[in-house]
């Protein structure tokens, strides 16, 4: 599981010299956003496509009950 985590989240170079995760290339290309919630942190992490998607800013850092409204 570790290792499929690893393809997914390691950064990589783009035809456009960006460096993206292959889930960031994934979610830019088919437009579908993911998050993550933290419920020991109280913390959620959107990526860069969700961000897009709810048109919020880049440096957007939503907390758990903003992420659930959106929702």
């Amino acid at each position: 599981m570790k290792e499929l985590y690893n393809q997914l989240f390691q950064k990589h170079k783009t035809k456009d010299n960006t460096s993206l995760t292959y889930m960031d290339s994934l979610q830019r290309d088919i437009a579908i956003g993911s998050w993550e919630v933290n419920l020991q942190t109280d913390t959620v992490i959107w990526s860069a496509m969700t961000k897009t998607i709810h048109e919020v800013e880049q440096d957007y850092q939503p907390n758990v009950k903003e992420g659930v409204n959106f929702f």
